[in-house]
Formats: structure tokens, C-alpha cells, sequence
């Protein structure tokens, strides 16, 4: 009898209900010190202002390039990236420095402005490589079963569309239509690759052309059929490209304007209050809200490094004064590339959790709990077999059956983890019915049908070795744990780290 049968609305949980779960099984709800925060970030980001300043030093670059007589020494002096002298396929470059082919010896090409940094690319050598490269679209039919009628009917599927294409229509579109892999969203795309990244009966195909176009007919491989539309023929053209990046950084000025910004907010800040309406007045940040954090966490929700924030939760000062209490707000903390200032929400201590903390997940176990109590009453109202006891109490009893249920999984097939449910199942006799009795999914009433007996293992020294070695690697963990339950220490580490 599943619990969702009987209303939530019908059962109500109280306070007092919770809290005498909680005590019932303190050992579930033991908990480490935590601390609640509200949080924004001043983000310290490039501006308007930087990126010209940028852009302005790199066509400085791109001239100097040009003539340059040592492009290797040239990139060391004045690129943000090491100099790499490898020869590139057009599978390996940039996008938009691919999108030039074919490239020219000594020419500079860009810059090119890509995730915060502009590029300048100049064409050092040429060769031919050992790999050709190429790009190719394709619309993938699987075929919908292994039967041989299955393959057939995506073949002809995978010729229809072809024909389509043929005939006019669009192969990016019809590929987002009909394909059935991750490259519906750019119409088939597949971009460049070299040889060896493909199944060989692909890669035949698309190596084997000679010139841009739609293949003739769908090529098969062990996926399905492909509609295949070579985009740039095969090339085994390489390129030695000397790069110059220079990422879009922040200057002084614009950090300090970010750090005044987070300044003010602080000034206006006294309690959780004053924090929350100077946060609502500006529009340009955002509260955050970080609950339970540890004492020895290294990061806040997505702050990497915030070790000084969550010390300061904790009142870690090692330069002394006052504790942190609920209320107070914090200094600025500069935490990677961004000022940050949040407020002391809550707290909680070692020990055993309080209702406020698991309210949610407690609340739907005990009303659990007092569901089981009334469906038990009205199931214990009944007599008879399974069938006569779920038809005296209603369509939504559900009588099952489970087969080959083993006890050391402590699942039932067709119904999930029951463990309680398996153990009085191998407590009773074929035929032998169970009270009804509370377990994971609702209330149940077992009966063994039938119990196959095991087979004796007969290899016992191999069982003896695998129990062993199982034991041997919990054993350092399960005496760690035994030795710091038992063992007078505080740890203090996070007043100094």
C-alpha cells in the first residue's frame, strides 16, 4: 500500500513530531559546526576602457610582426603565451584563423578577439604532414532495433532524406530535423579531423573524396546510416604558426573603481538589514546565499580560495578583537578577481541537528510514519489471502509479485530497496504471511511463494581471500574513525590556515 496513496494534506506534522524523530535517530542527524552567510561579488572585470588599450597594443604588434626578423623572439618579448613552433592541420588552429585557409608564408593574420584576449597569427612555414585532414557534415539515421528489417528501414529513411537534399533542400536543416546525434544543434557539422578520429567506413568515405559536394549515397558503420557532405576535401597541409595573445586584464584604475564600489556598500552595511536594502537599491549586484558552510571549507558555493571569508564566519582573527556574531558584516575580501562582502545569517553548532535544519526531509518521514499508522489499522481490519485483504481495502492496494529476490541485495524486483521487507520474506515459510509492517516505499504484507535453497560453494579458500582483502582496505579507514571518536582532540588548524 503506497504511501502517496493516502494525502499529504490528510496527515499533519508538527514541530513536536520532528523534534521526537530527531531524537529517536540522533545518530542520523549528527552535524559538524556551520555557518550561514549572505554574500555579493564586486566582480573585477575589463572594461570598455582596458580592451581598447589592448586593442590599441596589438595593432601596434600586428605591424611590427610583419617584418619582424625573429618571429620566435618576437612572440617570447610580447606574447602573454609561450612561443610553440609545432606544425598545425587545419583539425588543430583556431577557428577563426582556419577560417582563412589557405594561409600564406609570412602573412599576419588578425587580430582576432576571442574569450578576452585578441590574437595575432603569422604563418612561419609550410609543410606537408603524415595524416590528411578534412571537414564534413553528416546526418546520422540509426536504425530502431538490430533486426535486419530495422537496418532496412533506416537505409531507406537515410535515402529519402538524401534525395531531399538532392532535390533542393536544405542538408543543415534537414540534419537538426532527422539526426540523431549531438550535432543536430550545428546542422551536422562536424568541423575538421584528421584521420584515425573516425569509424574506418567514415572515414573511407570522406577521405576518398576528392572535391566539396554531397556524397552519392549513404555511407553505413557500425552507428547507422550517415549522409555525408564534405564541407573542405581532404589536405595534408601543415602550418608553423607563430602566435602573439594578449588577454583583456583589468588596469589599476578599473580595479580600484571596483574596489571603491564594494567600499561604499560596506559603509552602508551595519546589520543584516542595512545589508539587504543596500543590496536592493543597487541593481548591479546580486545577494548570494551560502548555508552550512564547514570550518575548514576551502570554497563558498562557486568562491574558489575563500579561506579569509569562511574564517572570518567563524571569527578566526588572528590579529584578535571581537567574535563574528549573527548580524555582523564582513571587511572587502578580494578573492580571485572579485571584491566580495557578506553577513553573518546563522549558525550552527557540533552536535545534533535542530528542526529549522532538516525540517523538509524529517517532515516527509514522519508524515511517513503516520501514514504507515493508519494504512497498518485499516490492513489489520482485513483477513485472507493477499488478494482478499487488497480488495477489502481498496483500488489502491497493489498486490505483486517478486521473483528471484536474494538476501543480501535487501531489493524487491518491481519495487526498489525494501530491506526490512526481504529479511521477514526469508523469516517465514512458503505460504506464511507477514503482519503488515512499515517499509521504505509504503506499507507491505509479504508471503514467500517459493525458496530455492543455494548452491554450496565449493571453492571456500577463494571466498576466504575476497572477504579478506575486502576487511583489509576498511580496516586503516574504520580505526581512524574509532581512534578520532574516542580521542580528546581539538582541531585548530583553521585558526591558522
Amino acid at each position: 500500500m503506497p504511501y502517496f496513496t493516502v494525502s499529504d494534506s490528510s496527515v499533519k506534522v508538527t514541530d513536536e513530531q520532528i523534534q521526537a524523530y530527531i531524537d529517536k535517530n540522533k545518530g542520523r542527524y549528527k552535524v559538524e559546526d556551520g555557518r550561514d552567510i549572505e554574500y555579493v561579488t564586486i566582480p573585477v572585470s575589463a572594461s570598455v576602457e582596458d580592451s581598447a588599450a589592448v586593442r590599441k597594443n596589438i595593432d601596434e604588434l600586428a605591424t611590427q610582426f610583419t617584418t619582424a626578423p625573429n618571429d620566435s623572439l618576437f612572440v617570447k618579448l610580447n606574447s602573454d603565451q609561450p612561443f610553440n613552433g609545432a606544425y598545425l592541420s587545419p583539425a588543430d588552429m583556431p577557428e577563426k584563423l582556419r577560417n582563412q585557409l589557405p594561409l600564406q608564408v609570412g602573412k599576419v593574420y588578425g587580430p582576432f578577439a576571442e574569450n578576452g584576449t585578441y590574437s595575432l597569427f603569422k604563418v612561419m612555414n609550410q609543410k606537408a604532414g603524415a595524416q590528411a585532414a578534412a571537414r564534413a557534415s553528416h546526418i546520422l539515421i540509426k536504425p530502431e532495433g538490430t533486426t535486419p528489417e530495422a537496418d532496412a528501414a533506416a537505409k531507406a529513411k537515410a535515402t529519402d532524406i538524401l534525395n531531399k537534399i538532392k532535390g533542393g533542400a536544405d542538408f543543415a536543416a534537414m540534419a537538426r530535423q532527422y539526426g540523431t546525434d549531438g550535432t543536430t544543434a550545428t546542422g551536422g557539422d562536424l568541423g575538421w579531423f584528421q584521420e584515425g578520429r573516425m569509424v574506418p567506413e567514415f572515414e573511407k568515405a570522406v577521405f576518398g573524396a576528392t572535391s566539396t559536394g554531397l556524397l552519392p549515397a549513404p555511407v553505413k558503420t557500425s552507428f547507422g546510416y550517415h549522409i555525408i557532405k564534405i564541407t573542405a576535401p581532404k589536405t595534408t597541409q601543415t602550418y608553423q604558426v607563430a602566435a602573439v595573445q594578449k588577454s583583456i586584464q583589468p588596469t589599476d584604475a578599473t580595479r580600484d573603481a571596483a574596489y571603491q564600489k564594494a567600499q561604499q556598500l560596506k559603509g552602508e552595511a551595519a546589520d543584516i538589514k542595512s545589508f539587504r536594502d543596500a543590496v536592493a537599491k543597487d541593481k548591479s549586484v546580486q545577494k548570494v546565499e551560502a548555508k552550512g558552510i564547514g570550518r575548514g571549507d576551502q570554497s563558498v558555493n562557486n568562491l574558489q580560495g575563500a579561506r579569509q571569508l569562511v574564517r572570518w564566519a567563524y571569527g578566526v582573527n588572528p590579529e584578535g578583537g571581537a567574535e563574528t556574531k549573527i548580524g555582523d558584516v564582513s571587511e572587502v575580501f578580494e578573492i580571485g578577481d572579485q571584491y566580495v562582502i557578506a553577513v553573518l545569517t546563522g549558525e550552527r553548532n557540533k552536535g545534533t541537528a535542530d528542526v529549522a535544519s532538516v525540517k523538509p526531509e524529517v517532515s516527509a518521514l514522519v508524515r511517513n510514519d503516520l501514514k504507515a499508522e493508519q494504512i497498518i489499522k485499516k490492513l489489520n481490519a482485513s483477513k485472507g489471502t493477499l488478494e482478499q485483504i487488497a480488495q477489502a481495502y481498496g483500488s489502491n492496494a497493489q498486490v505483486k509479485t517478486a521473483d528471484n529476490v536474494t538476501l543480501g541485495t535487501g531489493l524487491l524486483p518491481g519495487l526498489g530497496n525494501e530491506p526490512l521487507a526481504v529479511g521477514k520474506a526469508f523469516g517465514l515459510k512458503p505460504g506464511q504471511k507477514s503482519a503488515p509492517f512499515q517499509g521504505e516505499q509504503g506499507v507491505l504484507i509479504v508471503e514467500p511463494v517459493s525458496v530455492q535453497k543455494p548452491t554450496t560453494n565449493t571453492d571456500v579458500k577463494a571466498v576466504r581471500q575476497q572477504l579478506t582483502a575486502q576487511r583489509t582496505a576498511r580496516a586503516d579507514g574504520l580505526i581512524y574513525e574509532a581512534v578520532k571518536a574516542h580521542a580528546n582532540v581539538k582541531d585548530n588548524r583553521t585558526k591558522f590556515f
